[in-house]
């Protein structure tokens, strides 16, 4: 009895979907055209890498990045255009060889246009301190460790008594 009620199910399940079309996704055309509109937030794309080419006459760059699909460093070239938005950066000017960026961007006409560009800040190189005093830099403190890290002389015994 119970297989005959499974059986009849499972009938039933197959037409439905083979009545709608969902197994395969097929239209009576054919099967089912994705469409996007380009420009949209679901196209905009991001990628962080280092700059590795520059062109500012033609509004170019290049970014070289890490592909995590592949594990493999691939190039990407970069337009930009009136609308790029900058962070940390005035314009494609003051971008300069192997700098970090992190880029939104979308493709359309088999172009790469940047909306965001965004320069990573270079990180800052002193040493925090007590309050009231001055910075020092990681130099100055490693320099300052080595100094101190040597034992001083012994004190010669007193013949005093």
């Amino acid at each position: 009895m119970k297989i005959r009620v499974y059986i009849i199910l499972v009938a039933l399940s197959l037409l439905i979907f083979a009545s709608t079309n969902l197994t395969l996704g097929l239209t009576e055309d054919g099967p089912v055209q994705q469409t996007s509109q380009v420009g949209s937030d679901t196209d905009t794309q991001w990628r962080w890498g280092e700059v590795v080419s520059l062109d500012p006459q033609n509004k170019t760059l290049t970014i070289k990045y890490l592909d995590f699909d592949t594990d493999q460093e691939k190039d990407l070239v970069l337009v930009v255009d009136d609308s790029t938005a900058y962070e940390n950066v005035k314009s494609l000017q003051d971008i300069q060889l192997k700098d970090t960026l992190s880029v939104d961007f979308i493709v359309s006409d088999s172009k790469n246009t940047a909306k965001n560009i965004s320069k990573e800040k270079a990180e800052d190189s002193t040493t925090p301190t007590g309050p009231g005093e001055d910075k020092i830099t990681v130099e100055e403190a490693q320099a300052d460790q080595s100094t101190s890290s040597q034992p001083e002389p012994a004190a010669a015994p007193s013949l005093a008594n």
